[in-house]
């Protein structure tokens, strides 16, 4: 379930619909984390792309790079967006 965090477009302060996508396939990798192109080839998106949402997860503290991979945090989206006072879009 997306919270306020990916129902908010990305010119509202959110990051939208599909950085959910990028960041459920980061999710799914677990603490091994993933590539940028190993999460293009399970999402679909081009690696400019996928670097923009990752680096949006990252502003908000649910991702991190660490030697070419990337990982969650163990931060949740609902903390994310309380922290930068998204709330549910009307």
């Amino acid at each position: 379930m997306d919270g306020p965090l990916f129902a908010t477009a990305s010119r509202n302060g959110g990051l939208g619909q599909s950085a959910a996508r990028t960041w459920r396939q980061l999710e799914s990798h677990g603490a091994a984390g993933a590539t940028v192109e190993e999460l293009c080839a399970s999402v679909g998106y081009q690696p400019s792309t996928i670097l923009k949402h990752l680096k949006g997860l990252a502003r908000f503290g649910m991702v991190e790079e660490r030697e070419g991979r990337w990982r969650p945090t163990g931060k949740s989206q609902w903390e994310a967006a309380s922290e930068h006072g998204l709330t549910e879009p009307a």
